[in-house]
């Protein structure tokens, strides 16, 4: 094993015990950092300190206010995000995992706006919910996309983030497999068609410095499938297939923690 991957599996390792949000990076020989980075935010008090941490999951409802987003079958895709972002936060509490909205009503908010909420929760990770339409009528089921890597931008900041040494490599496959871990559980639930995992340059999964995927739970424009959509019990499906991956995705994280970092993660 290369001195670069031990020690990539070394901080893997450390910080997961401190929390699954935190990067895979390069750690080699920087124990001092490695204190400040389970610190926390040394600017908050310690309540707020406590409340960001405490926060596991960031749901974001795609589109809002003058933005109505896809149409398709009398469905509005802001409202259906909306509905399904709040069923999901339902969901996780249920299961005893904080999450916050990016949106609690039919807002406008900027795609700029929406990667500031999530940066604020060190520990969390990003789902962002939409639906898709299409051309062509007959095409439907579910895609997940994540952007592997990040911007130039967003790895500089996780690197001051987490004290990490600007010119050093940063290997983060967290996009990826939180991805995989989510479409296999939406699509299970919901036993809508998988389209499959896609890597894709949006914009709050390139700059989110958070884990985060955008998940297109279902085609607006396809009759079958925008009729499942209205009934509100398979966006309940919907809701508990993201929950279930949020929750295959922490466990792998922490299978990967307690084995040691032996093995590829994911």
């Amino acid at each position: 094993m290369s001195p670069i991957r031990h020690a990539l599996r070394s901080v893997v390792a450390l910080v997961g015990l401190a929390g699954f949000g935190v990067c895979f990076g390069y750690f080699a020989a920087h124990q001092s950092s490695f204190s400040r980075l389970l610190g926390g935010e040394v600017e908050q008090d310690g309540e707020r300190r406590a409340e960001v941490k405490a926060v596991r999951v960031v749901i974001d409802a795609g589109h809002g206010g003058k933005d109505g987003g896809a149409q398709g079958s009398g469905l509005l895709e802001k409202k259906m995000t909306l509905d399904v972002a709040q069923r999901v936060r339902r969901e996780l509490a249920k299961r005893g995992i904080r999450s916050v909205l990016t949106r609690e009503e039919d807002e406008t908010l900027s795609l700029s706006d929406r990667v500031k909420i999530s940066d604020q929760y060190r520990d969390a990770i990003f789902v962002s919910v939409h639906f898709n339409t299409s051309s062509t009528p007959s095409v439907s089921g579910l895609e997940v996309y994540h952007t592997s890597p990040k911007s130039l931008e967003t790895l500089v900041a996780l690197k001051k983030r987490f004290q990490l040494p600007r010119e050093e490599k940063l290997e983060d496959d967290r996009n990826r497999v939180l991805a995989e871990a989510m479409q296999a559980s939406v699509a299970r639930t919901t036993d809508v068609r998988d389209r499959g995992v896609r890597n894709r340059s949006f914009y709050v999964t390139r700059n989110a410095m958070a884990p985060s995927v955008l998940v297109e739970c279902a085609y607006l424009t396809n009759k079958g499938e925008a009729g499942k959509v209205k009934n509100p019990h398979f966006r309940n499906r919907i809701s508990q297939g993201i929950a279930d991956g949020v929750e295959a995705y922490f466990a792998r994280v922490e299978a990967y923690v307690e084995g040691g970092g032996e093995g590829e993660f994911g």
